[in-house]
């Protein structure tokens, strides 16, 4: 991982860039994207100024949406949105009202919604207000205190300057605040109107981002709970689900052309850029949803896949291209809808998690699957190794941890009943198919023994993992204490640790 250089100094030299105002909008939204968030969205201003409503629409498909816990729908979040607007107005007020003007209507009005409402100026005195505006006619009413200066500014400049864009934009915003308290005086179990426009432009992000190559919230995660329930008795692999079929049916692939930017602009010419980018660790990932890596980094850990991977790269570009697709989407399901650690995956983990993941199903491939039906489908071994990390961790750990602590005894009355709960807690998830969910309450674990607490934390999640100093070879560890480093399970002898693992808690629970 290169080391991360001072952002004053990586701003410098981005925008040193020849034909920068090009450079920028040849880029990839998710890279501007990674950019911002590397950086700073405050530090970024000057660059972001100059992308295009285009890339800043699907920019904001990125950074604008947020899940409370991985595997829930992602929300709007208002104060980001706010921020952003902050940033452009410091650039430029201009841009900002010409960013405004070129996003979809839609979703602006949305977003303005959020943070504001409209009435007649005629009705400002009977509601006091603190925060209020007038403007040609119209009253604004602070709904936060977040932004409202920038928003006041920019609404104001484009009242001066592009008056029939900020009439069309006020009265929609007029009729949803006339709407919202009409409802709000006795029914109340209506949506209210700007949520109704949100939840709108929430399904045309997900629509968007179909098309780019990623995958809804909702379809991670009917696509991670199917293949968690893989039979191997069949006498074939499974055809492809639902939620895979329907993703690569639907995708929206545009070839770039040999040389050239989306702009026109010679891909020479944004080389330093994304260069620039590389080196300061801004850019760990390939372009676009579809995340790729290098097979053969990934080292004997991954000796299966590796090779697997080699041979389909061999047979011919198009098999080669497919796999690393597959691979993208993978790593994208991961990250729309699984967890790890209790959070979401990053890029990175995702790729790591899938390339474990199908090392893994390659080995326990049924051998009464002929290879010619599925094996060389990447979503089929994924599969088959999702299932078989469940089955033998995911639920075997937790079910067997929550036995243990119901037969264990301890001379701490309040301990004894903490053990118990959790231990009661542990068959529950196990029983409802989220064996993962008790990670979070191992507390009283780690007060009898917090080597073994260390372990079960990460054995006991959505994606398992083991100490990165296990010796596969003798199934022990390398030194003398839990490493903080451990590595997403690719191999059966991992799982027979793990599970030799859990037996032993009886002895290393004792007082």
């Amino acid at each position: 991982m290169p080391s991360a250089q001072p952002s004053s100094q990586l701003l410098a030299r981005l925008l040193d860039t020849p034909n920068l105002v090009s450079v920028v909008r040849s880029l990839e939204p998710i890279v501007l994207h990674r950019l911002v968030r590397g950086v700073g969205l405050e530090e970024c201003g000057a660059i972001v100024a100059l992308a295009s409503p285009e890339q800043l629409m699907r920019v904001f498909d990125l950074d604008l949406w947020r899940n409370s816990a991985p595997g829930d729908d992602q929300q709007f979040d208002a104060d980001r949105f706010g921020l952003w607007i902050e940033v452009l107005v410091d650039a430029d007020v201009r841009v900002a009202a010409e960013k405004l003007m070129g996003l979809d209507f839609d979703f602006v009005t949305a977003a303005m919604t959020r943070h504001l409402r409209v009435i007649d100026s005629t009705s400002r005195r009977r509601h006091g207000h603190d925060r209020s505006y007038d403007l040609t006619g119209y009253t604004i009413l602070a709904r936060r205190n977040e932004s409202w200066d920038a928003l006041l500014a920019v609404l104001a400049h484009l009242d001066a300057e592009h008056h029939d864009f900020f009439r069309r934009l006020i009265s929609r915003c007029h009729r949803i605040s006339i709407d919202y308290r009409e409802e709000h005086d006795g029914l109340d179990d209506l949506m209210d109107p700007a949520d109704q426009i949100l939840a709108d432009v929430a399904f045309d992000r997900d629509q968007r981002r179909e098309r780019q190559g990623y995958v809804t919230t909702p379809q991670a995660v009917a696509f991670l709970t199917e293949a968690r329930q893989l039979r191997f008795d069949r006498d074939a692999a499974p055809r492809r689900d639902y939620v895979t079929s329907s993703y690569f049916r639907e995708m929206d692939r545009q070839p770039v052309p040999d040389g050239q930017s989306r702009t026109g602009q010679p891909q020479q010419d944004i080389t330093g850029f994304v260069d620039t980018l590389r080196e300061a660790g801004i850019l760990p990932d390939g372009p676009r949803g579809l995340l790729t890596g290098d097979v053969a980094a990934e080292g004997v850990r991954l000796s299966r896949i590796r090779d697997y991977m080699t041979s389909v790269c061999e047979l011919d570009e198009a098999a080669c291209a497919r796999a690393h697709e597959e691979l993208g989407y993978l790593a994208n399901v991961l990250v729309a809808g699984g967890s790890v650690d209790s959070r979401q995956f990053t890029g990175a983990e995702a790729y790591d998690a899938v390339m474990a993941a199908c090392n893994l199903g390659l080995e326990n491939w049924p051998r009464q699957w002929p290879s010619d039906e599925g094996v060389r489908d990447l979503v089929a071994i994924f599969r088959v190794g999702w299932a078989v990390i469940y089955e033998q961790v995911g639920q075997f750990v937790p079910r067997r941890a929550s036995e243990i602590l119901l037969e264990l005894s301890c001379d701490d009355p309040g301990l004894q009943d903490d053990i118990r709960g959790l231990g009661f807690r542990l068959r529950r998830d196990v029983a409802a198919g989220v064996p993962w969910r008790g990670r979070d309450h191992l507390d009283a674990i780690a007060i009898l023994d917090t080597p073994s607490w260390a372990l079960l934390v990460r054995l006991i999640d959505e994606c398992p993992s083991v100490p990165a100093n296990l010796d596969l070879s003798t199934g022990r560890l390398r030194g003398y204490r839990v490493t903080s480093e451990f590595e997403f399970i690719s191999d059966n002898r991992q799982i027979a640790w793990a599970r030799n693992f859990v037996e032993s808690l009886p002895d290393s629970l004792v007082e």
